[in-house]
């Protein structure tokens, strides 16, 4: 009995480990890359990040600076981006995996390129036009929804679970 309590103990310890070391990074480089290292296609317009820990953070860095910080706590998490004609949600904190959704008119074969585990545009002219951050189904307000003379984002990284060592520093 001892054995297997701290078998499922370790499990236990590796699944948060794991989910806190796998974040989502959205980044616009130009082209726009959709990072994270184990992306599970659903179909042409669903991308699965096979973690169903909650999303506890969200870090955006724009041009002018940052990292923009929301904390979460559970409560249900949406982020909505446009690059160029390209609409981009990502749902979380309702009991399932991360999903990565592109809008009808997209789709994930035919309009992004898989590389070293990222799914990088092939539009390299366009950049992120907005981006919305929504904290149980309420604007969050993040750097491009503010009024004008804020640069767009650049960098969005979605992060998972309990922060350890490993975790990216916008992570702990």
């Amino acid at each position: 009995m001892r054995t297997l309590n701290i078998f499922a103990l370790s499990m236990l310890t590796l699944s948060v480990g794991l989910a806190a070391d796998h974040p989502i990074t959205i980044s616009n480089d130009s082209p726009l890359t959709l990072g994270h290292d184990r992306w599970k296609p659903r179909d042409d317009h669903n991308l699965d990040s096979g973690i169903t820990d909650t999303v506890r953070r969200v870090a955006i860095w724009s041009d002018g600076g940052g990292p923009w910080l929301l904390n979460f706590s559970g409560e249900p998490f949406t982020l909505d981006l446009d690059y160029g004609p390209t609409h981009l949600t990502v749902t979380a904190n309702n009991g399932k995996a991360a999903v990565v959704t592109v809008d009808p008119q997209t789709s994930f074969h035919n309009h992004f390129t898989i590389k070293n585990n990222q799914y990088v545009s092939n539009n390299s002219s366009d950049s992120i036009q907005s981006v919305i951050v929504t904290k149980a189904g309420v604007d969050q307000h993040a750097p491009s929804a503010q009024p004008a003379g804020l640069k767009r984002p650049y960098k969005i990284t979605i992060c998972y679970g309990t922060p350890t060592s490993k975790s990216l520093p916008e992570c702990k």
